[in-house]
């Protein structure tokens, strides 16, 4: 209401004020009319100088040229002398009209008598006579200008009165109003206090059949929902308290200064604790075991810091002393207003099984791992004990072989004192792999020699009457041939993958092939034999997978060789042929500048 009056009185004063501008322009438009007269005057006196010889024509056209520019400075507006002119009204154009023309009929008299040398008899009564009907338009129109002044300045005082008036009526039609509304608004104050005090049995008599009464409904209806509100919160705060009081993992809620304000029943028993006064109020750092005091604190920082605790794993303490570990998870609290950390609800779940069933594991990985001790020591005394007498049954079997030249029992004898002889390597081997000792010594060879070799010695020992041929495929530019390996190790590898390919292959052909890419050497040995059995290929390269009809090793073969492919910073792998027969076997090995 006191805005609505404040903006009513600015805006008449507002109003009054523009009237009052208006009438003081049209004032000075007065001015400017009468001020024709005295520049007429002194148009005509500079003429009659002229024509006596003391003026120059351009006296005379300056003061003409002064009178022309109050004329139209009278219909245009503007500013002269200080004196600011709004554009003359259009009710007096007509007026102005008839000045202008009077002008221009004074100007061509005087131009008349200014287009003959001066001391000409030459004749001013023209020349006045225009003058003086110039003079009398322009009284004239400021005539009709003062006329309406003073009709503006009666309709001024008139419109003040009605403004008056106004602002008396507005006053008190607000006084009314004041009085209707505010009793109804005391009585919705009186009960909004008693609601902010809690009392919700409160309710806003209702009268008339105005706003105020729909502000007193929709009053009412906000208390009643509140009391709705309010009842349901109670039950659910009810049935939060029972939940978190009978959960069965220890709950604690703390503040931010880790002062414990609730906890439920399974905290206090779980403390040894009698009932949980014995605990509110209290730091959780006096339940907190000796040895995570530090852990703990830097846990709480955290949590002030970023306002999660995720399953962090201490050791609390009991009422007796002893101490058990526990993990916790905290969900913060935030102030709804600030958005500052307040307190978190910490749920505690004790490990204590978890911790002895861990320990109990560990104990037994500990004994397992003794046991895997003892069984490398004996694999490799095992190992070197078979190669031992090993060595001199082969060295005499070979002089035997000498001696009896076509004797197959000799033969056989060799064969299986050197199969004795791998086995024992390869499980050494195995061994070095697993305790991660084993090594390659790496220096720059030749691959392609290295591969005709082996391929020699694999088509040696192809069985007799096997229709098998082994070829190699494509060779290199002999810049490109070189790589750095373990030549020994690299022996092995090409071994094992060609002995695999003449086993599973009856008959047909064993392709060797070997290209550079990028900087890698890439090495492939293709059969056309039965394939990898399908129940074996996602462990191909495990140690003893084997499934053969043919072969009788041990499976270790592929392992072996994968290890050391991979020894040089290589990999290997393996598949079936898209032809369906047969599979190729592959490796890569990194080349550098050293091994050019």
């Amino acid at each position: 209401m006191i805005g609505i009056e404040v903006v009513l009185i600015a805006a008449s004063f507002s109003f009054l004020a523009y009237v009052e501008g208006q009438n003081l322009l049209l004032g000075n438009s007065i001015n400017i009319a009468g001020k024709n007269r005295f520049l007429s005057s002194a148009s005509l006196l500079e003429t009659e100088r002229y024509l006596a010889g003391n003026a120059e024509k351009q006296d005379v056209d300056a003061a003409l040229g002064d009178l022309e520019q109050n004329i139209l400075l009278l219909r245009d507006g503007g500013e002269a002398d200080g004196t600011r002119l709004s554009p003359l009204r259009p009710e007096f154009g007509d007026d102005w009209q008839q000045v202008y023309d009077d002008w221009l009929t004074y100007k061509e008299s005087v131009d008349g008598i200014t287009s003959v040398p001066p001391d000409t008899d030459a004749s001013m009564q023209q020349v006045e006579s225009a003058g003086a009907e110039l003079v009398a338009s322009s009284d004239a129109l400021a005539g009709a200008l003062g006329e309406f002044s003073r009709s503006e300045s009666q309709n001024l005082v008139t419109l003040q009165i009605a403004l008056g008036a106004l602002n008396i009526a507005v006053h008190v039609f607000m006084l009314y109003l004041i009085l209707k509304i505010l009793r109804p608004i005391r009585s919705i104050r009186d009960a909004t206090s008693e609601v902010k005090k809690g009392n919700l049995d409160v309710e806003v008599e209702k009268s008339g059949d105005d706003e105020l009464r729909d502000l007193a409904d929709s009053f009412n209806s906000m208390v009643q929902s509140l009391r709705e509100s309010t009842h349901e919160l109670k039950v659910s705060r009810q049935k939060y308290q029972e939940m978190y009081d009978k959960a069965p993992n220890p709950y604690r809620s703390i503040n931010a200064n880790g002062t414990i304000i609730d906890c439920n029943e399974a905290y206090v028993k779980s403390l040894g604790f009698a009932k949980k006064e014995d605990i509110l109020g209290h730091s959780i750092f006096e339940h907190t075991a000796e040895q995570s005091m530090d852990d703990m604190k830097k846990s709480f920082e955290e949590w002030k810091r970023t306002g999660a605790v995720t399953n962090r794993q201490v050791w609390m303490k009991r009422k007796d002393g002893s101490a058990f570990p526990v993990s916790l998870s905290a969900t913060s609290i935030y102030d709804e207003q600030t958005g500052d950390l307040i307190g978190s609800n910490t749920v505690i779940i004790d490990e204590s099984e978890q911790y002895k069933a861990r320990k109990m594991l560990e104990q037994a990985n500990e004994e397992l791992r003794s046991i895997d001790k003892i069984k490398d020591e004996f694999i490799n005394v095992a190992a070197h004990e078979l190669r031992t007498p090993v060595v001199p049954i082969i060295l005499n079997a070979e002089e035997l072989a000498e001696d009896l030249k076509d004797d197959n029992r000799v033969n056989v004898i060799l064969r299986n004192a050197r199969r004795i002889t791998r086995l024992a390597n390869d499980i050494l081997d195995v061994s070095r792999i697993e305790s991660n000792t084993f090594k390659v010594n790496k220096t720059a060879a030749n691959m392609v020699t290295m591969i005709e070799s082996a391929i020699e010695d694999a088509s040696a020992r192809i069985p007799e009457g096997r229709q098998v041929k082994i070829v190699l495929k494509n060779r290199l530019a002999a810049e490109d041939e070189n790589a750095l390996v373990d030549a020994g190790r690299m022996d092995q590898v090409l071994a094992n993958l060609l002995e695999n390919a003449v086993n599973f292959t009856e008959a047909g052909q064993i392709t060797v092939s070997v290209e550079r890419k990028g900087s890698d050497l890439h090495v492939s040995i293709s059969d056309t034999g039965k394939g990898i059995d399908a129940a074996i290929q996602d462990k191909l390269f495990q140690k003893f997978v084997t499934k053969s009809d043919r072969a009788k090793g041990t499976g270790l073969g592929l392992y072996l060789s994968k290890a050391i492919v991979e020894a040089h910073g290589g990999r290997m792998w393996a598949e079936n042929n898209k032809s369906g027969r047969g599979a190729t076997f592959s490796f890569t090995l990194p080349t550098g500048p050293d091994a050019r």
